[in-house]
């Protein structure tokens, strides 16, 4: 299944891949890693090219059907 993230749960994830390397007291893969560097800047380019929709407030009427 593919899934699309944004780029923010993206960064959350990597942040917990980072925090448990360095409980478990391994090095960060993440750190001064080029080719994530490179990746990260092409999703921030593609999700700038497809702004999240903008959601509508809840009103009665919607709830109500």
């Amino acid at each position: 299944m593919i899934r699309e993230l944004t780029l923010s749960t993206t960064m959350v994830y990597l942040s917990a891949v980072t925090v448990m390397h360095r409980i478990t007291g391994f090095s960060d893969p993440t750190r001064n890693n080029y080719l994530l560097k490179l990746v990260l800047k092409g999703a921030k380019r593609i999700h700038s090219l497809h702004p999240t929709r903008k959601r509508e407030p809840i009103t009665v009427q919607i709830l109500a059907n």
